[in-house]
């Protein structure tokens, strides 16, 4: 954004909004993002909302990488991924947490285009989302929850972000808020003109049922084999003439994003905001999935050596857990089943050790994340 100022937006120049942190993880990737997105607080916007898909769960569970890796998340990893890709762009951006209304109908796409509000409630609320149903004229019409999303040092005034020359006010985005399109899919039998039961039927007796004693046998698999052949062969040749641009969605079903796009950054939220709650420069403790490790415990079962690190910081990471002899004596037997000279393969090493005979402690100083990503 070159020389993109925001001095005089209160609160902007806190060096908080544009640092990186757990779930603001500003790697190559989220700057290579951020480029091709031009820096454009507009398109950051519309892209994330477009591409990355809600998962309705509660805590942050995800860094911005890995959900721009994995093109999904819930409010809070789509909002660290949006504020990654603002503060990229040298664009002060923070959370906001609070309540919001959202209308049943739009609930049920919003969670997973279910037809009954009771089980969009259920499904969402087994994800940890504090929420709870208005009711009006004797069934639920709204459904009022606990909601994360961001705000962004803009320059609104009168462009709404169009032009970014300085910042005049903390604009609302939430990219993890929109609807969805249902995709059917193809329907296998009907294009490769294969009745089901005739081939289920064709299938037992090929082999042999004996109902009184309880087994089966001799079944003829190449029944099954040449029916998918035949699904397989049709289906690729429907696809090359009706649907030559297929996504894997317009093939197997699914959902799919409806997209929004505009020149310009949105003049509210997509739903009513009962409460404006705190703001915050990164995800506090208590919004964040977590996991704690032990390594250990006491005579009484009190944990020893007990480590509590948020989700986002191993999700998809290896995580290393070092001991060391817990006395010289125990080094000194360790050091006696090691090979002499020097160590320049794993192979060298004995493939086990006496555990009776060799005491270690934990190591919290090595206790580390290892940076490399699992496959």
């Amino acid at each position: 954004l070159g020389d993109y100022t925001y001095g005089n937006l209160a609160g902007a120049s806190n060096l908080a909004y544009q640092a990186g942190t757990v779930e603001v993880k500003i790697t190559d990737a989220i700057r290579a993002q951020a480029q091709t997105l031009n820096y454009d607080p507009v398109q950051i916007y519309y892209w994330v909302r477009n591409n990355i898909t809600w998962i309705p769960t509660w805590g942050a569970m995800q860094d911005a990488d890995i959900t721009l890796g994995s093109r999904r998340g819930n409010a809070m990893d789509i909002s660290s991924l949006l504020v990654a890709l603002l503060r990229a762009s040298k664009i002060p951006a923070r959370y906001v947490h609070g309540t919001i209304d959202v209308p049943a109908e739009k609930f049920k796409n919003w969670v997973g285009s279910f037809t009954s509000i009771d089980a969009a409630h259920s499904f969402a609320s087994s994800g940890g989302i504090p929420m709870a149903g208005v009711v009006s004229g004797g069934k639920v019409t709204t459904m009022r929850m606990e909601h994360i999303w961001v705000e962004a040092a803009i320059d609104y005034q009168p462009s709404r972000g169009v032009k970014n020359i300085d910042a005049d006010s903390w604009v609302a985005m939430d990219a993890s808020y929109k609807q969805y399109d249902n995709l059917q899919g193809l329907d296998v039998a009907s294009i490769a003109n294969i009745d089901g039961k005739a081939l289920a039927d064709s299938f037992v007796a090929s082999g042999t049922v004996n109902e009184a004693e309880g087994w089966v046998s001799g079944f003829d698999p190449t029944i099954l084999q040449n029916a998918q052949t035949q699904a397989q062969t049709a289906v690729e040749s429907y696809i090359a003439t009706n649907l030559p641009n297929a996504t894997v969605g317009d093939v197997i079903g699914g959902r799919k994003i409806i997209t929004q796009q505009a020149n310009s950054l949105p003049s509210s939220l997509p739903y009513k905001v009962l409460v404006n709650g705190a703001r915050y420069s990164e995800i506090p403790a208590a919004l964040q999935a977590q996991l704690t490790l032990a390594l250990g415990h006491d005579i009484v079962g009190d944990p020893i050596g007990q480590v509590t690190l948020p989700w986002a910081k191993i999700n998809n990471h290896k995580l290393t857990l070092s001991f060391k002899p817990a006395s010289s004596e125990d080094e000194a037997a360790l050091q006696s089943y090691l090979p002499e000279g020097t160590i320049t393969d794993i192979s060298q090493l004995p493939s086990s050790l006496p555990a009776y005979m060799i005491h270690v402690i934990p190591d919290r100083k090595s206790t580390r994340l290892n940076s490399s990503h699992i496959p």
